[in-house]
């Protein structure tokens, strides 16, 4: 191949490379969505640099005291359709909440 052939080929390598960097997808990879996904939480890392981050602000949210509920509810639907009445965790829970 001649010279000017292969300069083409490399600018055109080098070119691809570099727009390929540029562009990459810098946070929250498909792990982390799959691991958000699957357990309802951000994976540690994510939580690690989320509570990094929080610490350095000047100004910080105040934390509730509320009970955590689950996302996916549908054994509670489940079983106040065939029971009629909310299951014992969802009584629990409740009556936690009217104190």
């Amino acid at each position: 191949m001649k010279s000017f052939v292969k300069g083409i080929l490399f600018t055109g390598v080098l070119t691809m490379a570099t727009s390929g960097v540029m562009f990459a997808q810098t946070g929250n990879s498909w792990s982390e969505q799959l691991y958000q996904a699957k357990f309802g939480r951000p994976s540690p890392l994510v939580e690690a640099r989320l509570q990094a981050a929080q610490a350095n602000t000047a100004y910080r949210e105040e934390t509730t005291n509320q009970l955590a509920v689950p996302t996916n509810n549908w054994y509670e639907g489940w079983y106040r359709a065939k029971f009629g009445r909310p299951s014992p965790e969802e009584e629990v829970h409740l009556k936690a909440q009217a104190r």
